[in-house]
């Protein structure tokens, strides 16, 4: 199954699952899983592995509008387009 959504959440992956169920739209009928080991990451470790799939999918085929780092600060974080 290929990713259409990679998002980050604090709050149990349950809940937030849910909460976009509940709103309608797109998301709603996605197939949610969490990333195996990637629990317990820093906000930033986070964000670098969202944006590193993010890259990896290509941002027109993914439900999300907007990197996770913006292109200019990747090689700071040593994410490759």
């Amino acid at each position: 199954m290929p990713i259409q959504y990679p998002c980050i959440t604090t709050r149990n992956p349950a809940v937030r699952w849910a909460e976009h169920a509940a709103a309608g739209g797109p998301k709603s009928t996605l197939f949610f899983r969490t990333v195996e080991g990637a629990g317990g990451l820093t906000k930033t470790q986070a964000r670098v592995l969202e944006q590193k799939l993010i890259n990896q999918h290509g941002l027109p085929n993914l439900f999300n509008k907007i990197n996770s780092i913006s292109p200019k600060k990747w090689g700071m974080y040593g994410i490759t387009p």
